[in-house]
């Protein structure tokens, strides 16, 4: 699947869309990395009420070598476990 992310209106907020589903995420900076909370969510521009919407757990970190560490799930009561997905991005050095 894609998605894209863009910043939020509030200073700890991230917008992740995916089709016509968008989600406002709630970043919580913790002493390893972050984690990310739905705050609201809406299909075509039209707001679901919270009590729906998936549930995340996001995590995210770095290491000493600049790699970055994720490991997301995500889930809805009606269903259980939607997708769950991890690994790491290394940064690349660019030739010139």
């Amino acid at each position: 699947f894609r998605s894209f992310l863009s910043a939020g209106e509030g200073p700890s907020e991230i917008v992740e869309q995916f089709g016509p589903l968008r989600f406002v995420l709630d970043l919580k900076p913790d002493a390893n990395g972050f984690a990310l909370t739905v705050k609201r969510w809406s299909i075509w521009n039209m707001p679901l009420p919270a009590i729906l919407a998936p549930k995340t757990s996001a995590l995210a970190s770095s290491d000493s070598d600049g790699r970055y560490h994720f490991d997301v799930e995500i889930g809805w009561f009606a269903a259980g476990r939607l997708v769950r997905y991890q690994g790491t991005l290394a940064p690349v050095t660019l030739a010139r």
